[in-house]
């Protein structure tokens, strides 16, 4: 399969028999590969410059450990439901989860004890974070689809009512999907909720026959 950009540059992807990425040519030549075990799970990348990455799993077919050229491990845990508990990296940096009683992550707490956390709707949607700054990003939903249309980074620290309109500059993405449910068009831009944004871009997706991907370009 291949894929062509605006400027004429081509990339081109290899699958196996169980439709598995194994291969890919960048456009700019660059080699990658990928390797699976028995049961899909991808044990082994190399980059264009031979770099490996090994990935080990538990029973439960979740990655355990992530090692990088360097020798450099990453390790995760889990609880019995396959929930993720921490995660700690080459440097002994461990970042903690929790989760509700619903199984939706509420809150990530990093090595210095600063939260990250996420709030939901009554239907179990993802309506605001909060992250280790304490910076807010809002989430709205189309009302008949109920898919993604508008999340807003909010540029102001106060607690505006940001349904009805959001601090100047906020940064605001705007979302489409087709009918099947994937991203058909991003605009992302500045401005205020609800009018015209500034400084906009809109990136636009195409996907062949088997739901994968092929294009993505600007609009």
């Amino acid at each position: 399969m291949t894929t062509t950009q605006d400027d004429g540059a081509t990339s081109y992807f290899e699958y196996d028999e169980k439709n598995q990425l194994t291969g890919m040519v960048d456009a700019e030549q660059g080699r990658w590969f990928k390797q699976y075990d028995g049961s899909g799970n991808l044990i082994k990348e190399i980059d264009p410059l031979k770099h490996e990455t090994a990935y080990a799993y538990n029973a439960m077919g979740l990655v355990t450990s992530i090692t990088d050229v360097k020798g450099g491990s990453k390790s995760l845990k889990y609880d019995e439901a396959g929930l993720i508990l921490s995660r700690t990296d080459a440097l002994n940096h461990k970042l903690k989860y929790k989760w509700d009683r619903l199984g939706r992550l509420t809150r990530l707490i990093n090595e210095n004890g600063a939260s990250y956390q996420f709030f939901y709707d009554l239907g179990g949607r993802l309506i605001k974070e909060v992250d280790f700054d304490g910076k807010e990003t809002v989430y709205h939903y189309d009302e008949n689809s109920g898919q993604l249309a508008t999340s807003i980074e909010v540029a102001s620290a106060y607690g505006q009512d940001l349904k009805d309109r959001a601090a100047p500059k906020d940064r605001i993405q705007q979302f489409i999907f087709d009918s099947m449910g994937r991203l058909e068009q991003r605009t992302a831009g500045y401005g205020r909720y609800g009018l015209e944004l500034e400084e906009k871009q809109t990136e636009e997706f195409a996907y062949d026959y088997m739901g994968r991907i092929i294009q993505a370009k600007n609009a």
